[in-house]
């Protein structure tokens, strides 16, 4: 099961006619929203940085912190992810496979930046050469700080969330 698939668990379930035939199936309500409020992302109280590692994948981390990987989805909602596979950090092989996919060449340059690490002109005096993969490791590394439920806190937020979602 995807981790799509274990959040949307979570859902609660409706009848409803798909196909306009009539006939009516079991489906997920994926209608319903819960948005943990900003004020309390910010709460340094109940979160803790983390810093994600090369060999980290959301359901590791939720096992380390939870220790239950079924948890990710809690990670992937405090964190505001919509696509758990590129709204974190990949590892190092991941990022080359997807810069040469994208660009076709890690070594080709990007753009180009002054000492301050501002986008100039390739003929600006002091431009210095972005390459694909240099660029996509600094969009990749900006990832790397997560937040993460203090686990002291899990079980309320589990509850709390199944609760305004209806199941």
């Amino acid at each position: 099961m995807g981790f799509s698939n274990r959040f949307f668990a979570q859902f609660p379930t409706l009848q409803y006619d798909v196909t306009g035939s009539g006939e009516e199936k079991l489906v997920t309500d994926i209608l319903k929203r819960i948005r943990v409020h900003s004020n309390t992302l910010d709460n340094k109280v109940i979160y803790e940085k983390y810093e994600w590692e090369d060999v980290d994948r959301v359901d590791i981390i939720a096992h380390r912190f939870y220790g239950d990987s079924q948890l990710h989805w809690v990670i992937i909602l405090i964190n505001k992810t919509l696509n758990p596979f590129f709204g974190f950090p990949m590892s190092q092989q991941e990022l080359i496979k997807f810069v040469n996919s994208k660009y076709g060449s890690l070594s080709d340059i990007h753009h180009y930046e002054n000492d301050d690490g501002f986008q100039v002109n390739s003929t600006e005096v002091g431009a210095n050469p972005i390459t694909n993969l240099e660029h996509e490791t600094t969009l990749n590394d900006a990832k790397r700080s997560i937040k993460i439920l203090k686990p002291e806190f899990i079980t309320d937020f589990v509850k709390e969330f199944r609760t305004l979602i209806g199941r």
